[in-house]
């Protein structure tokens, strides 16, 4: 598959849709300059700074020429935040999805090796290649705390240096800058290789005179990973670059001074300032980094399985299926050296690696209790318990029982109730962790936030935040309703080795109808509870601040800090957390006829369709549950959900129309107190207190038609969402808001245009 981008749509062109076009703008190719505080490193503000940014002729594309960055007289001053035209729409140089590449392969095999015992054998191996490209880095002297880079008072490029014009020799001053690199957007390379093989040997026997089976095997799979990097900077190039340089006299800007000249092939000068067109291709092979990394998992597991009949009872025979499994599981995430060591702008990460073995036996019975007596045409029960032992866990045993019964024949009433278990998986507990600019709306915001709220307003002000507050974003402008990216490296991904098991149960009863008066409908209504407990769920920066600041959860609080004069985050952790409680709770119902063959050929509906009741989540033991049902909070949590389908086929032809349907949703506001894009201001919804927008139904039609050869071929062609509906605006799925879309406001998960495919298969 080829890769979709943002900027060939005018609905996913700019972070917040085409009726915000400047919104979501970050850090611009042009150099911004204040001097260096050196008390702390960051810029010098108030008396005696400056902050400047060069003029050039372009806007917020990227396009145009900066004039002569040597020269103070080509600077404006900055006065809040640079103005739009010097700022970058980063949407024009990322994907709205990735390209990727798939080749595999998959063989098994049956052999008779004696009476009654077979071997069979699978194998299975799949390459798969992507890449996924984003905006050029917004560079910055701190991109890296610990690695800070600025242009040196004796680079050739520094205006206000020792060489600049009108600076008095030895005056000069060291220079704090902002710049977003452009002109080699970020491209992350991966190549991932599966191989899986199993072999079991399996046989039949008889115990007192009846049927049984017996199967040993073992299986393997491996994945291996390796990606590569580009587009990042090598930090320590860079400061050397940004150094002290000269124009020697061959006309060339040399790194060094003249009296210590470095020679030219081992360092080239970069005049960040200049924008674009300023850079040479020689500077940026420079001061660029080629990145690295390195991937693998795997799983060896061994099984032992005995099936059969015991003996036989009134209702029937009561049949029995146990066994043993042992299994090992490791894994490791290795970033590349220059990565791990914070010398590169490509956010700094460590290595995860770890492996745990479960040792597990299980049993079942299929226990029939009644059949063919009044009122039970068929009773019986389904019992089964596992035991699983994980070496880094401990023990824990969960078991399920099941029920049929068939009051009459054309009826059966179905239900289960069985507990669950999950285990941290490999990344839970080992992960290294990473860096990342996080993007987030800070309730403390005193417009766009919460700040309405008497709650949200005490717990800013205990932590020193001014009620006139307004966050920034990486260019140092205010954000809009939409939040805006950190322009402080906050801290992601580390494993948490408190992490426990999420465990679970599950209750369900169902109602079956297949009558014989016609034999072409069955009909299906099923109920659903389902509870988790110690959910395990990686948490976001908005969530962070939202269950401190409008929760009132202290144990978040201290996961963040703020700079005692501004009040912005200024650091931030967050990972994986057992996150107290999740419950949903619905109705899942199934209805289909095949009608009887015509002379016009055969026809079949079907749909298939869940309302959700409730979707209710806290994360907590003492907070109180949240309803996400009709809400889009991270993920889509639709209340009704249906699938539709119509069948027609005569002879060798088929046709299928099928129809999608997607209840409304609630999502945030673009601007609550302005009341634009905001159906109801005043009532809360899950992803925020003070709003909501409330986004229609969608409707998705697919059509496919099909003909099959009279050599055992089959021709299918059809076109998903035939008629085309676009996608909508919806801000709850941007990554500032919490959202799985990094590059717009649309769902990656619905259809963004129609969609033809041609598929044929053949049968030998």
């Amino acid at each position: 598959s080829d890769p979709v981008w943002a900027k060939d749509r005018d609905i996913t062109a700019f972070s917040f849709g085409p009726d915000n076009k400047t919104a979501g703008l970050g850090g611009g190719p042009w150099g911004r300059i204040r001097f260096v505080n050196p008390a702390n490193g960051n810029f010098l503000s108030g008396a005696g700074s400056i902050d400047k940014m060069l003029i050039q002729n372009g806007t917020y594309d990227g396009l145009g020429t900066g004039l002569d960055p040597r020269n103070q007289a080509n600077y404006r001053d900055v006065v809040g935040a640079p103005r739009v035209d010097d700022n970058f729409n980063p949407t024009q140089q990322m994907m709205f999805t990735i390209p990727s590449e798939l080749q595999s392969i998959f063989a098994r095999g049956v052999a008779e090796v004696a009476p009654d015992i077979r071997l069979s054998t699978t194998a299975m191996f799949a390459s798969r290649t992507s890449y996924r490209q984003v905006a050029g880095f917004p560079l910055g002297s701190l991109s890296q705390l610990a690695f800070p880079v600025y242009i040196d008072k004796d680079s050739y490029f520094n205006p206000y240096g020792n060489q600049g014009v009108g600076i008095t020799a030895g005056a000069g001053r060291d220079l704090f800058f902002n710049r977003r690199t452009i002109e080699v957007p970020r491209v992350t390379r991966n190549r991932s290789d599966t191989l899986r093989v199993d072999a079991v040997l399996e046989g039949d026997f008889s115990l007192a005179g009846n049927a049984w089976t017996w199967a040993a095997g073992l299986n393997y799979s491996k994945v291996n990973g390796v990606t590569s990097s580009t587009g990042n900077l090598n930090l320590p190039n860079l400061r050397r670059a940004l150094g002290p340089s000269f124009l020697n006299p061959a006309g060339q800007v040399q790194c060094g001074t003249s009296a210590a000249p470095i020679p030219l092939g081992e360092c080239v000068p970069f005049n960040v300032l200049g924008g674009p067109t300023a850079s040479t291709q020689a500077a940026l092979d420079y001061v660029m980094a080629v990145g690295q990394g390195t991937y693998m998992s795997a799983v060896r597991s061994t099984h032992v399985d005995v099936t059969g009949e015991l003996f036989k009872l009134p209702a029937g025979m009561l049949a029995v299926a146990l066994g043993l499994e042992q299994r090992e599981v490791k894994g490791a995430d290795v970033p590349g050296q220059l990565e791990q060591s914070g010398y590169s702008t490509d956010l700094a990460a460590r290595t995860t690696r770890g492996k745990y073995e479960v040792d597990e036996g299980y049993i079942e019975l299929n226990v029939p209790l009644l059949k063919g007596v009044p009122g039970a045409n068929e009773l019986s029960i389904n019992l089964a318990s596992r035991y699983s032992k994980y070496s880094n866990f401990g023990n824990t045993t969960n078991s399920k029982v099941g029920l049929q019964w068939r009051p009459i024949r054309d009826v059966m009433v179905r239900g289960t109730y069985a507990e669950g278990f999950r285990a941290p998986v490999l990344s839970d507990t080992f992960g290294g962790g990473s860096q990342t600019f996080d993007s987030y709306l800070d309730p403390c915001d005193s417009v766009n936030g919460q700040r309405s709220n008497p709650v949200v307003a005490a717990n800013c002000a205990a932590q020193g935040v001014p009620a006139t507050f307004r966050q920034v974003n990486q260019v140092g402008a205010p954000v809009g309703s939409g939040g805006g990216q950190t322009p402080f490296a906050f801290q992601s991904g580390a494993g948490n080795a408190d992490l426990q098991p999420e465990t679970a149960t599950t209750q369900t009863l169902g109602l079956v109808i297949n009558p014989r008066a016609l034999p072409g409908l069955f009909a299906s209504i099923d109920w659903y509870l389902i509870s988790i407990e110690n959910r395990i769920a990686a948490v976001s920066a908005g969530f962070v601040l939202g269950q401190c600041l409008v929760g009132g959860i202290s144990s978040f609080c201290s996961q963040f800090s703020r700079d005692a004069t501004t009040g912005q985050v200024n650091n931030l952790r967050r990972g994986n957390l057992n996150l107290g409680e999740l419950k949903t709770e619905g109705v899942d119902v199934a209805l289909s006829y095949q009608f009887a063959p015509t002379a016009w050929g055969r026809f079949g509906i079907k749909t298939d369709t869940t309302y959700t009741t409730s979707f209710e989540s806290k994360s907590s033991a003492t907070a109180p549950f949240v309803n996400l049902v009709g809400d889009f909070n991270g993920n889509a949590y639709y209340r009704v959900r249906s699938n539709i389908s119509m069948d027609w086929s005569k002879g060798s032809l088929g046709v299928t129309l099928g129809t999608r349907y997607y209840s409304h949703l609630r999502t945030n506001c673009w601007n609550v107190t302005a009341r634009i894009e905001c159906s109801d201001a005043g009532t809360a919804f899950s992803g925020s207190s003070t709003g909501f927008n409330r986004e229609k139904a969608l409707v998705y039609n697919d059509l496919s038609v099909s003909y099959t050869t009279p050599w055992q071929g089959r021709l299918l062609v059809g076109a998903n969402n035939v008629f085309d509906v676009k996608p909508r605006i919806n801000y709850a799925t941007s990554s500032s808001f919490g959202g799985p879309s990094s590059s717009s406001s649309v769902d990656p998960d619905l259809p963004i245009d129609r969609f033809f495919f041609v598929r044929y298969s053949q049968t030998f």
